[in-house]
């Protein structure tokens, strides 16, 4: 069955927690399937934030770390399928302990396992000294990428832990304090990503490596290596600043989408977007007094990119007006130039087309680059509005803070939710 699947590249806390309310409502009311959240936060606080309010994680890349999965009381058997090449590791946290037990399986490029213990110190570093064997096995390939890998993890009614997967049972061991309930956390690594199969929860997560610069293209590429599973599917993307949508309109968006094969990309009615504040403009629906809006040379930047006093301006008369649409020259604009990809939306046979170079400028290739080399266009949904909060180059002259606040207050008087 076809899916409607949002991605959101996150998150800030301060704008996901607005966005949250919106698309939870989209999927109580079946606009939206499932809403995949890829982790490339910045910060401590807002990886915490994401980790523990937006679903289960459902794959990590290889150098993602060790991520909690979940406790493990006395009697108690975990069933994970999974899928990676090599290197998959668990670690079983202890309280008060100043080691940690690894498992480490299909180790060394898939060549060997091992049981240790390690300083605690070492949990985020794979750099170890002084680790103490348990147990050893070399040239014994047991993990397998392209199908599932059934690893069972089970703890009696003392503190014996036995770990079994794809049938090959390891040798029996103790945690080293039988009274405590110890913390799974699992992770790939060296080049190896982590695929929980069967992850159904409608919301997702996808966790990014840490501190990568420019990382969206994992993203694109994660569904472009699985196209037959998603070829079917409507994508939308949208910024995690996105801090209004036309709830109502939703559905006809994506409807279009579904229906219209010709258009490459297919972007909503952006307010404080570059293109679309032009064609917004050109129709009159942003008066004299909030500004003047040129197009931008060949899509890009622009004095409303750049300008954070004009877009809050723009922001103030938009919710002055209850988020009253501001409709573009025609139901329907055609576009061949750049385009920031705010809110977004492409069919998922044209996946094929979005296995993204490495550190690309994925706005570059999947608005200009691709659609001309295609000859096909990108289209504005006039129809459907939504707001987007801030590029970076306006922020220093901008009162985000105010303006989200107001957002809220928007939403609640609007949507009641």
């Amino acid at each position: 069955m076809s899916k409607n699947i949002l991605i959101t590249f996150a998150g800030r806390q301060d704008r996901m927690e607005n966005l949250n309310q919106y698309i939870r409502y989209a999927l109580n009311n079946n606009l939206l399937d499932e809403w995949h959240i890829w982790d490339f936060t910045r910060n401590k606080t807002d990886k915490e934030y994401i980790r523990n309010s937006y679903g289960p994680i459902a794959y990590m890349q290889d150098n993602a770390g060790y991520q909690f999965y979940k406790d493990l009381p006395k009697n108690s058997k975990l069933t994970i399928p999974l899928r990676i090449s090599n290197d998959f590791h668990i670690a079983f946290i202890e309280k008060n302990q100043d080691k940690f037990t690894e498992v480490v399986i299909g180790g060394w490029g898939n060549s060997g396992s091992e049981i240790r213990r390690i300083d605690s110190k070492y949990l985020y570093d794979n750099n170890r000294d002084d680790t103490e064997k348990i147990f050893k096995i070399e040239f014994f390939t047991l993990l397998n990428a392209y199908c599932d890998n059934i690893l069972t993890i089970s703890r009696g009614s003392d503190n014996d832990i036995n770990i079994s997967i794809n049938g090959y049972e390891f040798p029996t061991f103790n945690l080293l304090n039988r009274d405590d309930i110890p913390k799974l956390y699992l992770q790939g690594g060296f080049g190896a990503w982590l695929e929980f199969c069967y992850v159904n929860d409608k919301i997702k997560q996808f966790i990014g490596n840490p501190n990568e610069s420019y990382p969206y293209y994992h993203a694109y590429r994660y569904y472009a290596s699985r196209i037959d599973l998603f070829k079917d599917d409507v994508f939308l993307k949208c910024d995690d600043d996105i801090v209004y949508i036309e709830l109502e309109k939703l559905k006809e968006f994506i409807d279009f989408r579904r229906r219209n094969d010709e258009y490459f990309l297919l972007s909503a009615n952006v307010v404080n977007n570059g293109v679309c504040a032009y064609f917004q403009k050109e129709n009159l629906s942003i008066p004299d007094e909030v500004g003047e809006f040129e197009l931008p040379p060949n899509g890009f930047k622009g004095s409303l990119w750049e300008n954070g006093e004009k877009a809050e301006k723009l922001h103030s008369y938009f919710i002055k007006n209850r988020g009253k649409p501001l409709p573009l020259t025609s139901k329907i604009v055609e576009w061949d130039k750049r385009l920031s990809i705010n809110f977004i939306s492409w069919k998922g046979r044209d996946l094929r087309f979005m296995m993204l170079p490495f550190q690309c400028d994925d706005e570059q290739i999947l608005t200009s680059n691709t659609p001309q080399y295609l000859n096909r266009k990108t289209a504005l949904f006039s129809d459907f509005t939504v707001s987007h909060l801030s590029f970076y180059s306006q922020e220093s002259h901008m009162n985000t803070e105010l303006l989200i606040n107001e957002y809220v207050k928007l939403r609640k008087e609007k949507y009641n939710i």
